[in-house]
């Protein structure tokens, strides 16, 4: 997402919160919520009309912070470059390669970076998820230590060395960007288009589906329904994409005539099922959008359309 749309974003949900919405459930906050005072109103709309300024380019956004390079040495600093006078970890090692050329505007050294350089040059292995010194490693000096305060991988004077005469090579290897790694499904190889697939879900999912009774908002409903899928392969479905079909179709409209726009049924969705109530919670009595069996079942049957916006 960039600047612009994380912007508009922010300022779609502050301007729910200003009209006394819950943002995630489009439903409107009890009487005694902080987003019915006016006091909370007023300052949300102070920041939603800035926000607007700066997506209008009326006002510019404050400036980010200048990126830092990577980590570089000129020539002349790289003769003046010398080990510890002591075996070492290797990130106190990368701190001390700092200091022979770092300035504000540079990146240090990346730990897991050097250390998969070294592993690219036959010093460490990794056993059981853990790097450790090969048996290449230990001869120039890099030793593991059981020590009983501060166990681990040593760089003896040696070992720094051997790294400082390769510092060119470990100095292009972590500017670079690691790889990305390509999301494939398991089962057909497929490389997923965003690192992910689009909310589905099979007819047997569908079926094992509960219909809960008495009815349920339309975040309750959707959050049921994530808890069916991979999350790591699949988009999560979103409220807004079965209210965006729901009003497409006829079942839904946008109220504006209260205090705050709301999402209610039309006399189609009344007679699909769904109904706007008054309804008493933890927090105090409210009114919603609650959908019953029939809505439920209605939602269930076209799942599968209007998702383009899954993310």
């Amino acid at each position: 997402m960039d600047d612009k749309r994380l912007l508009e974003h922010a300022k779609g949900y502050i301007d729910q919160m200003a009209d006394g919405i819950n943002p995630l459930t489009g439903e409107d906050e009890p009487a005694d919520s902080c987003l019915q005072q006016t006091r909370i109103s007023r300052c949300l709309r102070y920041v939603s009309d800035i926000l607007g300024q700066v997506l209008n380019g009326e006002l510019a956004a404050p400036s980010a912070a200048p990126k830092k390079i990577p980590f570089a040495l000129t020539q002349e600093q790289l003769e003046t470059v010398k080990p510890a006078d002591k075996p070492v970890s290797l990130s106190r090692f990368l701190e001390h390669l700092y200091q022979f050329g770092g300035t504000e505007n540079m990146k240090k050294i990346p730990f897991k970076r050097a250390q998969q350089w070294l592993e690219q040059n036959g010093m460490l292995a990794q056993e059981d998820g853990k790097f450790r010194p090969t048996s290449g490693g230990q001869s120039i000096g890099i030793v593991w230590k059981d020590d009983a305060f501060y166990p681990g991988i040593y760089y003896a004077v040696s070992a720094q060395q051997w790294i400082i005469d390769r510092l060119p090579e470990l100095l292009a290897f972590t500017a670079q960007k690691p790889a990305e790694k390509m999301a494939v499904d398991p089962e057909t190889g497929e490389i997923l288009p965003d690192g992910k697939l689009p909310f589905s879900l099979t007819a047997e999912q569908l079926d094992e589906v509960p219909v809960t009774p008495g009815g349920v908002s339309i975040s309750r409903l959707v959050s049921s329904l994530n808890t069916l899928i991979d999350t790591s392969r699949m988009a999560k479905l979103k409220r807004e994409q079965v209210t965006g079909w729901l009003t497409e179709e006829g079942y839904l409209y946008v109220y504006d005539g209260g205090a705050r726009p709301s999402l209610r049924p039309t006399p189609k969705g009344e007679q699909a099922g769904i109904k706007w109530e008054h309804r008493n919670g933890p927090s105090g009595p409210y009114w919603g959008t609650f959908y019953y069996d029939d809505a439920q079942l209605l939602i269930l049957e076209h799942l599968g359309e209007g998702q383009d916006g899954a993310e």
